[in-house]
């Protein structure tokens, strides 16, 4: 007897029998209403058998060894035919099973769980069942939660607890092996570490794997999705094609090699090494690198009236070339603010006299004005410039379409107190079903 043989045989039984099983137990879960299981002659479950508690179906969890590939049940060869009829023989002796031949004793022709022993039948494999795996996902979690201190991590991380304990599905990432999953928990450690004055890119990948390309290759999309759903201000951006994963991770506070900030205007920078004036880049523009952006940096700017912020790189280079004045600043925004922008803007607020005007021009749609209430809620005295009524009905016949999902969303904004000034425009938008691009606005 090849004992190897057989044991092998024994193992791919019980997991194509698993497989099924947990594939009923999930849509069991799903839909929160599950009739018993019950299997013909299988002793009724003992109280609080928390398996017995979701049982997928009433039909028998059945495999057919001659017309099921995945059991490797090779009858015309006697050796593979004989081990995998012992194997059988010995799951029905531990009453794992019960089977049927097709010929008595030669062919096995059916094979089902016995679902009372599901519990001895996870062991015998080396597996957890999945109340246990639910409980182990459960612990880890909670253990992580104190270094998962960003809001936004926090928030979902307990909303994954909540729906382990509710024994409903949970993310896919729980799902991947034991090295995936701990990597995603360290990766929420550390960037809630340093998500308030914002991390590289690569030094993030680092810091979790020693490896500085791990986080993009294996971790990123995954972790952009999570975020899309749970950091207010990566909601609804799905549908912006403009708005890449480099635009994504900025707003998180993850950046890349390259990130800079432009802007151009009558502005002193100082630090502890010195003092700069970059007034003289005022026709062309000036860019800083996101590190120098550090807390003793200070900007000057008492002869400032005016500040305007700019969503579009095009608009932004074609406004300094044709509209800039003299006693204005005007910053390239880029999309929403990482934490660095956000620092950037509270040193620009500071420095310019109370009397300055603040305005915005990004996008006449969902991105646009929720940028509008990001940076007022940095600086009160912000005003939207070219995001009206007026500018929706002189290029509506420019306009994007929309999805009626996506103008679901923009009407409840003029509920909100910040959008309230863009109530005339959403509601053009919404009889249009268009939104406006800022550069069709271009002269």
């Amino acid at each position: 007897m090849n004992e190897t043989q057989d044991r092998y045989f024994q193992r791919k039984i019980l997991e194509c029998l698993l497989v099924s099983y947990e594939r009923r137990l999930h849509r069991a879960r799903a839909r929160q209403a599950a009739p018993a299981f019950v299997e013909q002659g299988a002793t009724k479950p003992e109280a609080g058998n928390t398996l017995d508690q979701h049982k997928p179906s009433q039909r028998r969890i059945i495999v057919h060894p001659l017309k099921d590939a995945r059991l490797g049940y090779r009858y015309e060869n006697a050796d593979t035919r004989d081990a995998f009829n012992r194997a059988t023989i010995a799951l029905g002796d531990y009453s794992f099973i019960g089977y049927a031949w097709e010929r008595n004793g030669y062919l096995v022709k059916d094979i089902w769980l016995i679902p009372d022993r599901l519990e001895e039948i996870y062991h015998f494999i080396g597996r957890m069942s999945p109340d246990e795996e639910r409980k182990r996902l459960r612990e880890r979690i909670y253990e992580a939660l104190p270094s998962c201190s960003a809001s936004w991590v926090h928030l979902y991380l307990e909303e994954v607890t909540a729906r382990i304990e509710a024994e409903k599905p949970f993310p896919a990432w729980c799902k991947k092996g034991e090295e995936h999953f701990a990597g995603m928990l360290n990766l929420f450690a550390k960037y809630s570490k340093y998500h308030v004055d914002g991390i590289g890119k690569r030094k993030l990948s680092i810091e979790c794997w020693n490896d500085s390309k791990r986080f993009e290759q294996d971790f990123e999309t995954e972790f952009l999705r999570i975020a899309e759903r749970y950091h207010l201000d990566l909601q609804d951006t799905g549908e912006d094609p403009n708005f890449g994963a480099a635009d994504k991770l900025r707003v998180l506070g993850i950046y890349g090699n390259n990130d800079i900030f432009e802007f151009a205007g009558p502005l002193l920078a100082s630090n502890s090494k010195g003092t700069c004036d970059v007034t003289c880049f005022s026709d062309t523009g000036i860019a800083l690198p996101s590190s120098s952006i550090t807390r003793d940096l200070v900007f000057h700017a008492p002869g400032t009236r005016l500040v305007t912020l700019i969503e579009n790189k095009a608009n932004y280079e074609d406004y300094l070339r044709t509209s800039r004045a003299e006693d204005e600043i005007v910053v390239y925004q880029g999309g929403f603010m990482g934490p660095r922008q956000r620092a950037f803007l509270a040193k620009l607020c500071e420095a310019t006299q109370k009397e300055a005007v603040y305005r915005f021009w990004g996008d006449i749609d969902l991105g646009g004005f929720r940028m509008f209430a990001q940076i007022k809620s940095i600086e009160p005295r912000l005003e939207p410039y070219r995001m009206g009524a007026n500018e929706v009905e002189r290029y509506y016949t420019q306009g994007l379409p929309r999805s009626e999902a996506y103008l679901k969303k923009l009407a409840a904004l003029t509920q909100q107190e910040y959008y309230a000034i863009f109530k005339e425009a959403i509601d053009i938008i919404l009889a249009k079903k268009v939104t406006i691009e800022q550069e069709v606005m271009l002269k």
